[in-house]
């Protein structure tokens, strides 16, 4: 029998989950020693042996031979690659500086090493600053000025609830671990409510779904703070201790949203807003659970400060049981500074945020990008508007670096391809965002043909360029074991040992309130009135605003989502998913479909003012009028190059510079 090893699931997913793996790496299963994930992988997880051995992994350099997008290539040797590479670097650090480089990372895993092992190095070298903007930045600073940290409620402390409000979240496909504890309290009596405009496999859980307008969110959280106000079910007791700004509040914001004005507005009629209010007043112990797609509209900000308040109206933050969970991600003793190793810049940088890649990589941009280092990531692919970014990539004086595991759109496009490891082939450490467990994978597999870790690339270039700092030369553990912190605040001494020994650690007792003794705000209190904002010149107190964009005629609000079997197009293996797996389909509502004479089956056209994109049409109740879900970011069973971002925008949200792509408007016509 194979022996098996500790490895921890690198996706981008909330639920980080624990693995065993076997020791020739082709099978692998959940480790039932992790007390969260419990011995339960995913889809996703339960495949990544096909992704490790897939025979479209890059297991050498590449140097591209052929015009840029053709992706027409030769093997290179590593020394070839790296040389190159360093000329290049030497030629645009002399004639241009730092600013003219680039490094865009993501979230192409999760690791805390690998994920961001590029960052002291163009730190030191003065480059460009990439603003991780993409997924959820809107939602988080909203969260941030009114908790003051993104922590949340243990999610294993929802089996104790008794009233469970979901709110443009789908844990069935992205928080699969939630869902064992989320039937445990149904069968303990709770109830389920969700909030979204698509019924996702979620819905088959809950007791009740409102399906409210696109981006209207903000305006149906205020109409259900509206009647806990209005109907005196609110806590002023716990308002007067432990928040600012409840009384500016109810004067200036709450008597705007009665639910029949805000049902013109959300489409939910307002019977359900008011019973909505009432349950959750009522119950003993609520819990909200707060999706991360919720973070891609134009409002978002807002929206998070309404959804972060809601629950202080009622005073769940100070009880026992229930609360609520957008994210756990800074709930770990991490110095996370340890990583980005800002010390090392010779000079403030200047910020790009990775959604405007297109203008950042335009050719007319005042100070042109001259050189991109691509790695975790595939942004020919993930960005909004491609059309601008496809044309940034393919200028001729524009040199690319991608380090990737796959061939990618965004390899199509680069100079130099470096093949990457995969999280079995080297070691990391992991927090999570959904849960409150730490933990450390060595490397369970050597890595295939002459793929490299992240850290390996980056700390032998700086070799070659002479860069000195320690952090170039330490091993993946001796760096992370600096990013941990260790005693008082801290792991205890047990804690230190068992996190070296692979083992999952919990960083927060089980069952205690991060929220009991006050929150980790400049004012130690929920911040409804954000003093921090209005010094911004942005909205001080929670409010809903109308997009301009939602009064466009004869268009649909366009909904993007991840399919339930993979996460992203840097972790797909092309052989498999172009054998199979989920293509996007564009989902109308059938009033939609037959206002436009279109039928189930037939293949249209998506256009919006960016550009356009062809797939096939469903027709299903499920998704509400006025709304277009297209489920997938690439098109799997075709080659690289179709993506759902030739729709979206570079437009950003209200504040927190995040992105807009759940508020893109698109017309739909049959073929011709």
């Amino acid at each position: 029998m194979l022996a098996l090893k500790r490895a921890v699931c690198p996706f981008d997913c909330p639920d980080t989950c624990s693995m065993l793996v076997a020791d020739d790496g082709k099978s692998c299963r959940g480790d039932p020693a992790d007390p969260y994930t419990r011995g339960f992988l995913c889809t996703k997880g339960r495949r990544y042996p096909e992704l490790v051995f897939s025979p479209d992994r890059l297991l050498t350099p590449l140097k591209r031979v052929g015009p840029k997008g053709s992706a027409t290539f030769r093997p290179v040797s590593w020394e070839e690659a790296l040389a190159e590479i360093t000329a290049r670097l030497e030629e645009t650090l002399a004639t241009a500086g730092g600013e003219a480089i680039l490094p865009y990372a993501s979230s192409g895993t999760l690791g805390i090493i690998q994920g961001r092992a590029g960052d002291p190095f163009f730190n030191a070298l003065g480059a460009l600053s990439l603003a991780d903007t993409i997924c959820s930045a809107a939602g988080e600073a909203g969260w941030e000025a009114t908790v003051g940290r993104r922590l949340g409620t243990d999610p294993e402390a929802v089996v104790d609830c008794d009233f469970i409000l979901i709110w443009g979240a789908n844990p069935a496909s992205t928080r699969q671990h939630f869902i064992p504890l989320l039937l445990t309290a149904r069968r303990r009596g709770a109830q389920v409510v969700l909030v979204d405009p698509y019924a996702s496999r979620t819905a088959r859980l809950a007791d009740k779904q409102l399906f409210p307008r696109p981006g209207t969110d903000t305006a149906l959280a205020l109409g259900v703070m509206h009647v806990l106000w209005r109907e005196d079910l609110i806590d002023r007791d716990y308002l007067e201790r432990y928040t600012i700004g409840f009384s500016e509040l109810e004067r200036h914001v709450l008597p705007r949203y009665a639910p029949e004005k805000v049902a013109g507005i959300t489409d939910v009629p307002a019977e359900e807003i008011v019973a909505l209010a009432r349950a959750y007043a009522a119950a003993r112990a609520p819990f909200l659970l707060i999706g991360y797609g919720l973070s891609r509209h134009r409002g978002a900000g807002q929206l998070f400060r309404a959804l972060a308040c809601l629950p202080a109206l009622v005073g769940v933050y100070g009880r026992e049981r229930g609360g609520v969970l957008f994210s756990t991600s800074q709930g770990f003793p991490l110095d996370r500074s340890a990583v980005h190793r800002l010390d090392l810049r010779p000079g403030p940088a200047r910020v790009i945020n990775m959604l405007e890649l297109g203008k950042a990589l335009s050719p007319a941009a005042a100070q042109p990008v001259r050189m991109l280092f691509v790695y975790n990531a595939n942004p020919a692919a993930t960005c909004p508007d491609q059309n601008a970014v496809r044309a940034g990539l393919s200028r001729d004086d524009l040199f690319t670096v991608v380090l990737e595991q796959f061939p990618t759109e965004t390899t199509s496009y680069a100079d130099i391809v470096l093949p990457a490891t995969t999280a079995w082939e080297h070691a990391d450490l992991y927090s999570a965002y959904g849960h409150y467990y730490l933990k450390w994978a060595e490397a369970v597999l050597k890595p295939r043909g002459a793929a490299r870790s992240n850290q390996e690339v980056f700390q032998e270039l700086a070799a070659r360029l002479g860069l000195k700092d320690p952090v170039f030369s330490l091993t993946t553990r001796e760096w992370a074991q600096r990013v941990v912190r260790r005693g008082p605040g801290g792991l205890s001494d047990d804690q230190w040992a068992a996190l070296w020994r692979g083992e999952p650690v919990r960083v927060l007792p089980r069952g205690v309130n991060p929220f009991a003794y006050g929150f980790p705000t400049p004012s130690g209190r929920l911040e409804i009135y954000s003093a921090a904002l209005a010094a911004q010149g942005l909205p001080p107190l929670p409010d809903y605003q109308e997009d301009e964009l939602s009064t466009a005629a004869d268009t649909l609000h366009l909904i993007t989502a991840h399919p339930h079997e993979f996460i992203n197009s840097s972790l797909v293996p092309p052989a498999r998913a172009r054998g199979g797996g989920s293509r996007p389909v564009l989902i109308l509502n059938p009033a939609d479909a037959a206002a436009r004479g279109l039928q189930a089956g037939d293949m249209v056209r998506a256009k919006s003012a960016q550009g356009e994109v062809t797939l096939p049409l469903v027709v299903s109740a499920a998704i509400r009028p006025g709304a277009a879900y297209i489920q997938g970011l690439v098109d799997p069973t075709s080659p690289p190059g179709w993506s759902v971002n030739f729709l979206t925008s570079q437009r950003l949200s209200d504040f927190g510079g995040g992105s807009t792509f759940s508020d893109s408007r698109i017309q739909v016509f049959s073929m011709p």
